[in-house]
């Protein structure tokens, strides 16, 4: 084999490899750890989410463990994958963005609340809308800050939704009703 037809073969591979990587699709289970913990600001709480894998994979979900000063509160499974979780500075609310397992609405990154106040878990959607993105931020003492679709149905960009979580949280549908 000629140098040339050794070099045209490297740069041919090259091209395949390079054009490979450019185009490969965004796998969304890429933003689910397959655990995690969360400290509240207190320090008074925690929580660790760590994803189940059942043998029935339709059944895969988020299973989240509530703490308080280090005792067990309760456990609960969230119907998705948990992909982010912090808590509010106040220390009152975990909120956790989540994904569907499944590829279905891959853009959706479904919000659940958990309230240190009853202990219960309940979707943030209700009051900002759909999440298309799994980063957020708080701003004191309880707003939560997250990206939803816009007006125009776009699900790449979004825009900044706000949402006091006190004024709010009695409000969302308890996460049990689904």
């Amino acid at each position: 084999m000629s140098l040339f037809s050794l070099g045209l073969m490297r740069a041919v591979i090259a091209i395949v490899l390079l054009a490979t990587s450019c185009f490969a699709q965004h796998d969304i289970m890429d933003d689910a750890p397959s655990s995690g913990v969360a400290n509240s600001p207190n320090h008074a709480w925690k929580v660790r989410f760590r994803r189940t894998a059942p043998d029935d994979e339709w059944k895969n979900c988020g299973e989240v463990t509530v703490y308080r000063h280090n005792r067990k509160v309760l456990r609960h499974c969230i119907p998705r994958v948990v992909s982010r979780a912090a808590w509010s500075p106040d220390s009152k609310y975990c909120v956790f963005t989540t994904i569907n397992v499944h590829g279905h609405q891959a853009w959706s990154y479904a919000g659940v609340v958990f309230s240190t106040a009853d202990h219960t878990f309940r979707w943030l959607d209700d009051a900002v809308g759909s999440i298309n993105a799994p980063d957020f931020y708080f701003e004191p003492p309880d707003t939560v800050v997250v990206r939803v679709l816009s007006k125009n149905g776009d699900v790449t960009k979004g825009v900044e939704s706000r949402a006091s979580l006190q004024k709010v949280f009695g409000k969302l549908r308890d996460d049990n009703q689904t």
